[in-house]
């Protein structure tokens, strides 16, 4: 402490010159230690990057394997993909030739079809000889019931000439001669049998004879009357008779009587149906007509009558009721039922219908389509699509109308639908001067 003070002015002097040293030493510790700071920073940011890179190395060994295992997965892939490609091709091949195969059994299914439809057609045609010949075989087997019952009997003896056969040689000679004998009894039966047809055509030739002969007996023109019952209108409920029957044994069935005004005015007909006479009681009278047609006569059946008379009902009936129908439908129906039965006897029918309707001598087809059944329409009607419709009389006196529409039945339904049909074309008003008529033409073989 006591030397302090005498050095003061040396010290002061150095401690001015030694300022910057020193300050260059601290700058120079500092930016060492600053050095120092950033090589360990250096140093550990040289670490991180080593740990890093070795971390990357690894990443990329294992990127690297994943890739390999990628690259063998892609290439088994490719693989996979050529072989479902080749498998695709395969399948579409098969694909191809199964649709060729679809289109082949198509074909043949077609065909198939065609042939269940031509064998249908076949069936059908089949069935109708079948019955033909069921008829057929009906009608011989009536007629050899008497052959059948006699062979029964040869069965029989047959049998017991073998038993007789086991117990002696001798009998088993007289057995074949009986048995020869019964052969041609047999073959006797056949031969008759065979007349007995030959005797059933000359009978049915008699039998149309007679039929002839009875009919223009009773008239080859007859003319019936029949009483429809009063209706309302008609002051049905008055207690006055306004028709009566003859009860004499001359007039009885034939005659009517009406009285008007006190006064009585017999009428005679071949045949009287009073009122409370069915459609069947009409239909026995005239069904000898029916037989006329089939045996090849040309027969006409025709109502007139005023309006509200009952023609219609009598000839068209209703065909929905069996018991209402009328002339025409039970007349038809028994043309088919006849017809079909002398089938069996080699008689062939082919049927033909047509309706027409006259209104002012203007005649119209009610069984051809696309026509009016307006009374303009009418006036014009004959010679619409160039048809004109006109009566015309051949050589033979026989009479047809031309260009009319024609149409072949075969059947009882086909025949029942026509009615329908024409009634459809039919004038819609009612006059007395319009006239209906159906033509049905027999052509026998």
């Amino acid at each position: 402490m006591a030397n302090g003070p005498r050095r003061q002015p040396f010290s002061a002097v150095n401690s001015r010159q030694d300022v910057p040293a020193a300050t260059d030493a601290s700058r120079s510790q500092t930016d060492l230690e600053m050095t120092s700071e950033s090589f360990k920073q250096v140093k550990m940011e040289k670490l991180t990057i080593v740990e890093n890179l070795s971390n990357l190395r690894g990443h990329n060994r294992a990127f690297q394997d994943q890739l390999s295992s990628f690259k063998a997965s892609l290439d088994d892939a490719i693989k996979q993909k050529e072989s479902l490609m080749n498998e695709l091709r395969c399948l579409r091949g098969e694909l191809q030739q199964v649709r060729e195969d679809h289109d082949r059994q198509i074909a043949k299914v077609q065909a198939l079809v065609a042939e269940v439809e031509k064998y249908k057609e076949y069936t059908g045609k089949s069935c109708a000889k079948l019955d033909t010949l069921t008829i057929k075989s009906n009608a011989l087997e009536e007629t050899c019931l008497s052959q059948r019952e006699r062979i029964r009997m040869l069965e029989h003896q047959l049998v017991a000439a073998n038993e007789k056969l086991k117990m002696a040689d001798l009998s088993a000679s007289k057995t074949r001669t009986e048995y020869e004998e019964q052969k041609r009894i047999v073959c006797e039966l056949q031969d008759r049998l065979a007349n007995t047809e030959l005797q059933v055509i000359e009978g049915e030739k008699l039998r149309k004879k007679l039929h002839n002969i009875i009919l223009e007996l009773k008239g080859n023109i007859r003319v019936f009357c029949r009483v429809r019952p009063l209706l309302p209108d008609d002051n049905a409920g008055t207690e006055t008779t306004v028709i009566s029957y003859p009860t004499s044994t001359e007039a009885l069935g034939r005659g009517v009587d009406l009285l008007q005004s006190g006064s009585k005015y017999p009428f005679t007909f071949d045949k009287v149906f009073n009122h409370e006479a069915s459609q069947q009681d009409v239909f026995v009278e005239i069904s000898q007509l029916v037989q006329s047609a089939l045996d090849g006569n040309e027969v006409y059946i025709f109502a007139y009558g005023q309006t509200g008379s009952g023609k219609t009902y009598t000839m068209m009936g209703r065909p929905e009721d069996s018991e209402q129908r009328g002339l025409i439908p039970r007349s038809l129906e028994k043309i088919f039922q006849i017809s079909q039965s002398l089938q069996s006897h080699g008689w062939k029918y082919k049927m033909q219908a047509s309706m027409l309707e006259i209104y002012n001598m203007t005649i119209r087809d009610l069984l051809c389509t696309n026509q009016s059944s307006t009374v303009d329409m009418m006036l014009t009607e004959s010679v619409i699509g160039g048809k004109q419709y006109t009566i015309e009389h051949d050589a033979n006196g026989n009479t047809h109308v031309s260009d009319l529409t024609i149409i072949d039945v075969c059947s009882i339904k086909e025949v029942s639908s026509l009615p329908h049909q024409a009634a459809q074309s039919r004038c819609s008003f009612y006059d007395t001067d319009i006239y209906m008529l159906l033509l049905f033409k027999l052509l026998m073989n």
